[in-house]
């Protein structure tokens, strides 16, 4: 009777195998994690050069119209007269040079 009634008594379950399951699903997670950070981060970074690319080719727009502007012979004549006080010679004010003075 005595052997129907006997509770088996078996070692502890070793924690190892839950151990490397949590430790798997824990990197899993951080991994993800990780993943999701970069990929946000990588957004923002697009979105800022987008922007700066647009400033850069409004500004390369305005320092293209303001060449055009200032190479303009009426813009050279107006600021040579106003801003550096030079004014058209006198005919006496004039000395012609030959190419050859042999």
């Amino acid at each position: 009777m005595t052997d129907t009634y006997k509770k088996k008594i078996s070692a502890p379950k070793s924690p190892g195998k839950w151990l490397v399951i949590i430790c798997i699903f824990l990197s899993q997670l951080m991994f993800y994690t990780w993943v999701r950070v970069e990929s946000t981060q990588t957004v923002f970074r697009i979105s800022k050069a987008r922007h700066d690319q647009k400033k850069a080719m409004a500004y390369q727009t305005a320092l293209g119209l303001e060449r055009a502007r200032l190479i303009s012979p009426q813009q050279i004549s107006m600021i040579a007269r106003t801003e550096l006080g030079l004014v058209v010679p006198k005919p006496e004010q004039i000395i012609y040079l030959f190419g050859d003075n042999n």
